[in-house]
């Protein structure tokens, strides 16, 4: 419980700067061409990408839920590219410089400051830890429950900030492991996906879909993949689809608006395994057959508040919206800018606001490919 309410408020205060990144490229492309009848694999590589930096060089370090949100970059879900949802209400230009080598050391902190961390925590009250397991929220939470901030063995898990630098040094942030992806091996032979076995009901609800995305972040992470790593791909993502498929109708765990985060937040590793596959295997994920209906089964209008006073109820109501939004991109077919994915990512795995399964120690290596820890 908050001690006064007037401390919530000013805790949870506007921030003064703005950060904002905005990741534009163009991605490699994987062609196939037939060898002997079967479709053999060519890499084509990634042509261009830059990276732009907008708004104040003065970032506060008081970031609330609500700046949080706003200041990672949004969704656009134009056809110019991978760009910045920008508010109806601001029409002001971004300014941009050329290359991150070119930036400034006011530049740097201020990129450092806005992801450290522990700005997060700053604002926060602090009040006693929930006997909770970690990871565990009950069906009965409220929202009053919800304003539990991070305990102090949570704090020492999120000391390590972002290196933006270091992500942009090594090659921008699609090799960051949250959205990095392999090249395939010249010579690599991909078979179809086997579509009736997606809907076959042959695989029992009660298995758990965590092993098949643990599979598949491995196979994310290598530099290339060999024709065995290739058919161990399309094995566990015909599991994958196949499990997740017969679950999809189980929604969220209670009415809370951080469980309906926890099960959107399912749902967007899900989508971003299944459509990171499809761009390494191209057509022979055949998604025209079978991936509009997979979707649909998926429910993600759940009710939410539209009005609270509540600053980490208003927080989990604003990520669930922009959850939601990832989540239509990847029905397309398509996968959110990568910065999207990034910032999502991170705030469902490393954000110490909320105590939800993404928190769990089974989704440690994403904690720690986040730097949650």
């Amino acid at each position: 419980m908050l001690s006064q309410a007037t401390t919530g408020t000013e805790a949870y205060g506007a921030v003064e700067g703005a950060l904002q990144v905005r990741e534009q490229l163009t991605e490699g492309q994987t062609g196939f061409e037939s060898i002997g009848g079967q479709m053999v694999h060519q890499n084509v590589y990634p042509v261009q990408q830059s990276v732009e930096l907008g708004g104040s060089d003065d970032v506060s370090t008081a970031l609330n839920p609500d700046s949080w949100l706003d200041t990672i970059p949004s969704i656009s879900l134009s056809s110019e590219g991978y760009g910045r949802a920008t508010d109806d209400e601001s029409k002001a230009e971004q300014s941009s410089v050329p290359s991150a080598q070119s930036w400034g050391p006011e530049q740097w902190t201020a990129v450092s400051t806005a992801l450290d961390p522990d700005s997060w925590l700053d604002t926060i009250p602090s009040i006693s830890p929930s006997s909770e397991e970690p990871g565990e929220s009950s069906d009965d939470e409220s929202e009053a429950e919800e304003t539990s901030a991070p305990s102090a063995a949570k704090r020492q898990r999120l000391d390590s900030p972002v290196d933006l630098k270091s992500v942009l040094q090594y090659g921008g942030l699609t090799n960051h492991p949250y959205v990095r992806l392999p090249q395939l091996e010249d010579g690599v032979v991909l078979r179809n996906i086997d579509v009736s076995a997606l809907s076959s009901g042959r695989w029992s609800a009660k298995l758990s879909y965590h092993c098949y995305l643990s599979t598949l972040r491995k196979l994310f992470l290598k530099e290339k993949l060999s024709q065995q790593d290739v058919d161990l791909l399309i094995d566990t993502v015909e599991r994958l689809v196949a499990i997740t498929w017969l679950q999809s109708q189980k929604g969220p765990r209670g009415k809370a608006p951080i469980q309906a985060v926890e099960t959107l937040g399912c749902y967007l590793m899900i989508f971003d395994a299944i459509i990171c596959t499809a761009k390494l295997i191209g057509e022979h994920m055949q998604l025209a057959e079978w991936w509009v209906k997979f979707t649909e089964s998926f429910k993600t209008d759940f009710a939410l508040p539209t009005h609270t006073i509540n600053p980490l109820t208003k927080f989990h109501v604003r990520l669930a919206h922009r959850i939601v939004s990832a989540l239509n991109t990847y029905k397309k077919g398509e996968r959110p800018p990568v910065g999207e994915v990034v910032a999502l990512k991170k705030l469902l795995f490393c954000s110490p606001l909320g105590n939800h399964r993404l928190k769990a120690p089974r989704w440690g290596p994403w904690q720690q490919d986040g730097e949650c820890s």
